[in-house]
C-alpha cells in the first residue's frame, strides 16, 4: 500500500509533469522537423515550397508563414498525398489528428504543440494497465507514472509537433493489450490488441519491432507449443494488421527513392566514440538532461557530470535488470529483455557493421527507454516500499529515490525556461533578434527550408527574403540594394555562393554573428 506522503508525492508530480507539458510551448524555436510538420499538414509539397518561396524574388514572412498554415485551398488528402509520395516512410495517423486539431483552433507554434502535449497525458494510464498486466502491482504502476511525468526525453517529445509521443503511448497500449490477451484468451482481447498494433503501426514505422518482439515473446512462453486456438488467433490477428498495413507498404515501395533521399542522412557514419557518447546520452535523458545552463547553475563542467550523475544511472539501470531478473516470473523478465533487445538489436548493429548514426537517435529507442522506467520502477518499489516504517536500508533507497525524482525535476524546470531542446544554443536565435532589430530589412539566402523556414517563425512579418536555389544570376540581388531597405543580410551562405557574391556584386560583407563556421550572418553594404 502507498503511503500518505507517497501518494502526495506521486500527486505533485503528476501536476508538475502538468504544467511542464503545457508551459511555455511556444517558447522554444520551432525546429525543421515541425516546420515539415506543419507543411504536410498545411497539404502543401516541397516543389509547392521551392516553386513559390526560392525563386529568386523578394517575397514577405508572410509569403513563407503561408505554407505553414492551413486554407481551403488544401485538404486532408493532400496531407496525405504529400507523406504519402514525399515522404511514406512517416506514417499518417498523428498528421491526420493534427490536420483536425489545426482546423478546430488554428495552426499557431502553440496550437500545433498543444496536440502533442495533449497525446502525450496518455502515457499515464497506458503505463499504469501495462504495469497492472505485468507486475500484477497499482504500486509499480504509480511510481512508473510519476518517472514519466518528470522525464526529461517524454517532456522533450511532449512538446514537439512530432508523432512520437503518440508512439510512445501505442507501445505501452498494444504491450498491455498483449498481455491481456494472453492472460484471458476471447476473441474481444486479441481483437483489441490487434487494434492497437495496427494503430501503432500507423504511428510509426518502427513499431514493426515491438510486433517482433511480441511474436518472439509468445513463442518462447508458450514453450514453441502453442495451441491450435492460439495459431488460429495469432495468424488471424497478424494476417489482418498485414492487410490494413500493406496499402502504406505499397506506397513505401512505390516510392522508395523518396525514401531513400528523406533518410539518406542517417547512413552518414559516426565515429564510435560519437556513437557511445549518444548513447550515453539516450540513458541518462531518460532521467537529466544536461545542458549548458547546468554549468552556469552550478559550475559543474561535463566532466564532473559524468561521473556525479551518469556513471550512478548506468548502474542503477544495470542493477535494474538483475534485479527484475532476480525476483520477477520469467513471463516478466522476458517481455522487458526482448522488446528492450530486439529494438537496440535493429538500431545498433548496422551501425556498427556496415556504418550510420540511427542508433544515435534518441526518438527511436522509445521502446527501450520504456523497457528501462519500468525496470527502475520495479526496483525502486521493493526497494523503497513506501511504507511509513522503514529499515536503515529503505531510507538508503528513499533517500536515492528523491535525487532521482529532484534531478529530473530541475531538467525539466531548466528544460521548459530555454529557447532551444536540451538547452543547447542555436544561432538562428541570436540571428533572428538582430535581424529584428533593424527597420526594414532584406534576409538573402541560398539555403533550403532546413534554416531558413524555422528562421522565419522568429521573425517580425516586416522582414523580406530573397531566397534563391540556383545562384547563377545575380542582377537580382545587385539591383535590391536600392529598394529602400535599411539592412541586407546574407543567412548562412555556402562557401561557393558567397565567393560568387564577392566576386560579383559592388557591396562590403560585413561579419555580424558566427557560431559554426558553416553558418554565418553578413551585413551587405554599398561599396
Amino acid at each position: 500500500m502507498l503511503s500518505k506522503s507517497a501518494r502526495f508525492l506521486i500527486i505533485i508530480l503528476l501536476v508538475l509533469g502538468l504544467f511542464f507539458r503545457f508551459g511555455n510551448l511556444d517558447q522554444k524555436l520551432y525546429w525543421v522537423d515541425e516546420c515539415f510538420t506543419s507543411l504536410r499538414i498545411a497539404g502543401y509539397t516541397i516543389p509547392d515550397l521551392k516553386r513559390e518561396v526560392f525563386n529568386g524574388k523578394i517575397i514577405s514572412n508572410e509569403d513563407i508563414q503561408k505554407f505553414q498554415n492551413i486554407n481551403s485551398e488544401h485538404g486532408l488528402f493532400d496531407t496525405l498525398k504529400g507523406l504519402a509520395v514525399e515522404e511514406p516512410q512517416i506514417t499518417p495517423i498523428y498528421f491526420i489528428l493534427a490536420r483536425f486539431w489545426a482546423q478546430l483552433f488554428g495552426s499557431s507554434v502553440t496550437v500545433m504543440r498543444s496536440l502533442p502535449a495533449l497525446i502525450s497525458l496518455f502515457i499515464f494510464p497506458a503505463i499504469y494497465w501495462l504495469c497492472i498486466e505485468l507486475f500484477e502491482s497499482f504500486v509499480v504502476g504509480w511510481l512508473a507514472i510519476a518517472l514519466v511525468a518528470i522525464s526529461p526525453v517524454h517532456l522533450f517529445y511532449a512538446q514537439q509537433a512530432r508523432p512520437y509521443s503518440l508512439w510512445a503511448v501505442m507501445i505501452l497500449l498494444s504491450s498491455a493489450a498483449l498481455l491481456r490477451a494472453m492472460r484471458i484468451k476471447t476473441k474481444l482481447n486479441w481483437a483489441i490488441y490487434g487494434a492497437t498494433t495496427l494503430l501503432a503501426l500507423y504511428s510509426h514505422l518502427l513499431s514493426g519491432l515491438v510486433i517482433i518482439a511480441h511474436i518472439l515473446y509468445i513463442v518462447i512462453i508458450e514453450r514453441f507449443r502453442l495451441t491450435k486456438t492460439l495459431i488460429a488467433y495469432l495468424g488471424f490477428i497478424y494476417t489482418s494488421i498485414f492487410i490494413f498495413f500493406a496499402p502504406w507498404i505499397l506506397l513505401i515501395i512505390n516510392n522508395r527513392t523518396s525514401v531513400s533521399d528523406r533518410t539518406d542522412w542517417i547512413n552518414s557514419s559516426l565515429p564510435r566514440s560519437a556513437l557511445i557518447g549518444s548513447w550515453r546520452s539516450i540513458l541518462s535523458n531518460i532521467f537529466i538532461n544536461w545542458n549548458d545552463k547546468y554549468e552556469t547553475l552550478f559550475l559543474i563542467s561535463h566532466n564532473i557530470f559524468r561521473i556525479i550523475f551518469i556513471i550512478p544511472i548506468v548502474i542503477l539501470v544495470l542493477y535494474s535488470f538483475y534485479f527484475i531478473c532476480l525476483h520477477s516470473s520469467m513471463r516478466v523478465w522476458l517481455f522487458i529483455l526482448i522488446l528492450m533487445t530486439v529494438t537496440i538489436s535493429a538500431l545498433v548493429i548496422p551501425d556498427l557493421v556496415f556504418g550510420g548514426k540511427r542508433s544515435s537517435i534518441d526518438r527511436y529507442h522509445f521502446p527501450s527507454i520504456l523497457c528501462i522506467e519500468l525496470t527502475v520502477a520495479y526496483l525502486l518499489t521493493n526497494k523503497v516500499k513506501f511504507q511509513i516504517y522503514s529499515s536503515q536500508q529503505t531510507k538508503i533507497w528513499q533517500f536515492f529515490t528523491v535525487i532521482l525524482i529532484s534531478v529530473g525535476v530541475l531538467s525539466c524546470s531548466i528544460s521548459s525556461q530555454t529557447e532551444t531542446w536540451g538547452g543547447k544554443d542555436n544561432p538562428i536565435i541570436q540571428e533572428s533578434r538582430i535581424i529584428n532589430q533593424t527597420n526594414y530589412p532584406l534576409v538573402i539566402s541560398d539555403k533550403g527550408m532546413r534554416d531558413v523556414i524555422p528562421l522565419s517563425h522568429q521573425l517580425n512579418p516586416k522582414v523580406k527574403f530573397l531566397l534563391i536555389q540556383q545562384p547563377s544570376n545575380l542582377t537580382e540581388i545587385n539591383d535590391n540594394f536600392s529598394d529602400g531597405f535599411s539592412d541586407v543580410f546574407l543567412f548562412h551562405p555556402a562557401k561557393e555562393f558567397l565567393l560568387k557574391l564577392q566576386d560579383k556584386l559592388n557591396v562590403n560583407f560585413q561579419p555580424v554573428y558566427q557560431q559554426y563556421p558553416e553558418k554565418m550572418l553578413w551585413r551587405l553594404e554599398k561599396g
